[in-house]
Parts: structure tokens; sequence; C-alpha cells
């Protein structure tokens, strides 16, 4: 089994032999949703028990890696933050106005979300 990972949706992958040529061939069995587990049913219908228990086993560790990348790159964040800096020191006029309105509103947004989790803080 195999996965193709496309945004939040992953195409499960089996290998299987051919009746006729007796190679080995990639079949697409279903999908899944990573944002909520979700096996497809015909991915379901398509896989054995210990199977699908392997895709759930993968989602898991999956979702875990991602986890936490995000907490590494929070913990990254003023390191990048004094990088980007030093880059606006050295970069043309024309360069920092490019990435400007894209790293402000990056940066106004990363304020709202830490604004709403000091709120939901208060509110506990």
């Amino acid at each position: 089994m195999h996965y193709r990972v496309r945004g939040n949706s992953v195409q499960l992958v089996k290998t299987v032999r051919d009746e006729a040529s007796g190679k080995a061939m990639s079949k697409p069995v279903g999908s899944l949703n990573l944002i909520n587990s979700s096996i497809s049913d015909a991915a379901k219908e398509s896989l054995t028990p210990d199977e699908i228990a392997g895709v759930e086993a993968w989602v898991a560790r999956k979702q875990d890696i991602d986890r936490r990348k995000r907490q590494l790159d929070a913990e990254l964040f003023s390191t990048t933050i004094g990088s980007i800096i030093q880059w606006t020191k050295e970069a043309s006029a024309e360069e920092v106005n490019a990435m400007a309105d894209d790293i402000l509103f990056a940066l106004k947004d990363l304020q709202s979300a830490i604004a709403a989790k000091a709120k939901e803080q208060l509110a506990a």
C-alpha cells in the first residue's frame, strides 16, 4: 500500500498482480480525508481489516508529524523573523515591497490567532 497525498486528500493505492501478465501494478482503491481521518467507502470495501488498520496507523503518524512540524515552526518563528529583518536590510526596495504585503498580512493573521487564544483562555 502506498499513499498519494494531495493537500488534505490522500489517494490509497494498492499494489496488485495483473492476472494476465503476472506483473505488479498500482491500483487506486479509494481515498481518505486528512482533516477528519475518514476513509472512503470505496477504500473500506477494497481493503482488508489489517490494511485498514495500517491506513489508520499511517494517518495517525502523519497527523503527529504535521503537528510536531507546526510546533517546530512556532518555536523557530522568532529566528525566522530575525532572518527576515536581516534580509530587508540587504534586499532592494523592490524586493522588499514585493513581499511586504504578504508578510504584513501573515503577521496580522498571527496576531489575530494569538488574540483569539488569549480570549479563549480568559473565557475558560
